[in-house]
């Protein structure tokens, strides 16, 4: 209750003018504590600007329940940011429709430009699908390799020149860039 009546009072009017820079702030018991610092907010001038294009990807690995629309068919991906909804062509939700059949284990993204972000949904434009199988790994071999990992073996007859290059420990760990950008027609 106590918390409420000071989230109404920070962000009346009157209480916001008296924050101007280099004012003496008070707490709550009447006590300074400090003075009222300018924000870090610096503008960039229109002439250090470069054009450029924003472009979201949300990614998911179940299924979204569709909604049909007029246009093609209306999904929406739950985020800790908000809901991002995308209207996708009927070929593209065929194509992710397939691909979740057809993988027992996949990963979709939906890019594309926002359209609107307004309470807290994030409604894409021109949204583009790619699909990706998720390769499953058996749950006893990864547990078994971290707790004995056993180093490559030289046999005594290989000199140095001939010795081949070690594979590492854990030959599940793939390091690998995905880039999502669609280059330009």
């Amino acid at each position: 209750m106590c918390l409420l009546k000071v989230q109404q009072l920070i962000t009346r009017p009157r209480y916001l003018k008296t924050l101007k820079e280099g004012a003496v702030r008070v707490d709550l018991q009447g006590r300074p504590a400090g003075a009222t610092r300018p924000s870090d907010d610096t503008p960039i001038p229109k002439e250090h600007l470069v054009p450029g294009r924003l472009e979201l990807t949300v990614k998911f690995s179940e299924m979204p329940t569709p909604v049909t629309v007029e246009t093609g068919v209306k999904i929406g991906v739950e985020t800790g940011e908000g809901v991002v909804t995308a209207i996708l062509p009927p070929k593209l939700w065929r194509k992710l429709a397939q691909a979740a059949a057809d993988y027992p284990a996949w990963v979709a993204s939906v890019s594309g430009s926002l359209a609107r972000f307004e309470n807290g949904e994030i409604a894409l434009k021109n949204p583009a699908v790619q699909v990706f199988e998720k390769k499953v790994k058996p749950p006893g071999d990864s547990a078994e390799a971290a707790e004995n990992p056993t180093p490559p073996q030289a046999s005594a007859a290989e000199t140095p020149a001939a010795a081949v290059t070690p594979k590492p420990a854990n030959p599940a760990i793939v390091h690998a860039t995905l880039s999502l950008r669609r280059k330009a027609p």
